[in-house]
Formats: C-alpha cells, structure tokens, sequence
C-alpha cells in the first residue's frame, strides 16, 4: 500500500508525542549541520588543500645520501629507531656499533645492529643508521 506525497509529508512532521511540526531542537540541528558544512568548505577553499598532498606525503623527509665516511655495512636496511636516529634499537641477540666521521665539514653519527660485542668491523650484520651531528670537522 503506497502513500501519497501528502501522507509521507505528514507522517515525516509528525513527533514522537503525536504532535504535528517540528521541535526548536530539529531548526537548531540542520543550522548547525549546515554551518559545519559551509565552514569546512571555505577552510579547504581558503587552504588549498585540494591542490596540496596529503600531511603523510608533506611530512615525508626528502631522502639524503648516506654518507660515504660511515662505510655502512647495510646501506639497504636502515634500523629501527623512535624519536632520533641517534638512539636507534637492535633486535634481540645484536648489539649496537656506532661511531662518528666527517663526510666533508660536516659531522656525522654512524651506527650499525651487529653479532659483535666489541666491533663494528665484523659479525653478522641485522641493520645499519646515520644521523647528523651539530657541530663540524
């Protein structure tokens, strides 16, 4: 059984109470939902962030060569770190190597994930990592 456009109309109006209309809350709602709407169209139009990459492309950091002093043992497979390349983790049963060089004037922390207790230049090899240094050679 179909209802006609008046009967919809009417039964859309009607509130839970059994009274006709809408309530104050229903205005307010749309107007806020209109308001958010309109808001955030005019902060992308204004921004430009439609023609703008994503914040994962933009916080990407432009890559660097890895630093020919450092000779790192595995250029191919940076290791794992938090905050600072500097305090970069080992996985369980390797242990960290580091040490610093001077690739021109410019100082830099070298640092590698090895079997090794006592040296960078031998052992098995899980990971390598470079970070700048301030200061300079």
């Amino acid at each position: 059984m179909a209802m006609s456009y008046e009967e919809v109309q009417s039964h859309a109006e009607m509130r839970p109470d059994g009274r006709e209309g809408r309530s104050p809350f229903d205005w307010l709602s749309r107007v806020g939902i209109g308001l958010l709407s309109f808001f955030s169209a005019v902060n992308d139009a204004s921004t430009g962030s439609k023609d703008k990459p994503q914040a994962k492309d933009a916080e990407r950091p432009v890559e660097q060569p890895i630093p020919e002093c450092c000779s790192l043992a595995r250029p191919d497979r940076e290791c794992h770190y938090t905050y600072q390349k500097s305090e970069y983790s080992c996985p369980d049963g390797y242990h960290q190597q580091y040490w610093t060089c001077c690739e021109g004037t410019h100082l830099v922390g070298c640092g590698e994930c090895t079997t090794s207790t006592s040296t960078c230049w031998q052992g098995d090899f899980e990971c390598s990592i470079w970070w700048d240094i301030e200061g300079s050679c």
